[in-house]
């Protein structure tokens, strides 16, 4: 007798197929729409903040594989109190992004906590984060530790998500679709200097000026022109 395949079965090897077919799309190269702004034109001062470049190094291009890479620092006026925007962009390539707990332990910091919280941010509403905050070595030499609070999220066409596999699930949709599978990782970092939920709340007051223009610098995300042309026939 012949028996059935089971349910679990059916799954892995669709999974294998999707997959598989994932990979044979996106690796295809597939161009974005014209765009005249690029995440390395993203406002030097926002609402006052003014910031300074932080440059990526090379072997952060060489591992990540994408040369769009931006990080600024922020300083709020009047005081000498910043926030760290760093914003991931690349197409048709899902390695460049990566869960932050992972990368930032494996530099020596602590993870002290992790769990998603939302901000209320103009324009979008209640928008998800990876909330989480990390203890490690004061870079001076000395004994005192330094905390740092995160606001973490990922962008896909578009949607923006906490949620990494959300993420990268879209990407692999939007290869398969006949998109450019255009992806950003965008991270907002902030010194502990009172306490964590002090340092998220300033967090916050940047977060709601800057987010709403990101998409604008993220080419493919953010426009419904990316989708596929479709053809008539005469």
């Amino acid at each position: 007798m012949i028996r059935k395949p089971s349910l679990n079965y059916a799954a892995a090897v669709c999974i294998l197929g999707l997959g598989a077919l994932a990979r044979l799309y996106l690796d295809k190269p597939r161009e974005l729409p014209p765009q005249s702004l690029t995440v390395h034109q993203f406002p030097v001062e926002i609402g006052g903040w003014t910031s300074k470049l932080l440059e990526a190094d090379e072997l952060t291009i060489e591992i990540l594989g994408t040369e769009d890479i931006l990080e600024r620092q922020y300083v709020e006026p009047g005081t000498d109190r910043f926030v760290n925007l760093l914003i991931v962009f690349a197409v048709n390539n899902r390695e460049a992004f990566h869960e932050p707990q992972y990368c930032m332990t494996g530099v020596g910091s602590n993870l002290v906590v992790d769990e998603t919280r939302t901000i209320d941010v103009p324009g979008i509403g209640e928008q998800p984060f990876n909330y989480m905050v990390f203890s490690m070595q004061d870079r001076r030499g000395s004994d005192h530790k330094v905390r740092l609070v995160m606001a973490n999220l990922y962008a896909c066409r578009r949607t923006m998500t906490a949620d990494w596999m959300t993420q990268q699930m879209n990407i692999m949709l939007d290869g398969l679709g006949g998109r450019p599978a255009s992806g950003a990782m965008i991270r907002y970092t902030t010194p502990v200097v009172t306490t964590d939920e002090d340092a998220w709340e300033f967090l916050q007051t940047f977060v709601r000026m800057s987010l709403p223009i990101v998409p604008d610098y993220l080419p493919g995300i953010g426009d419904e022109s990316q989708a596929p042309e479709e053809t008539t026939e005469d």
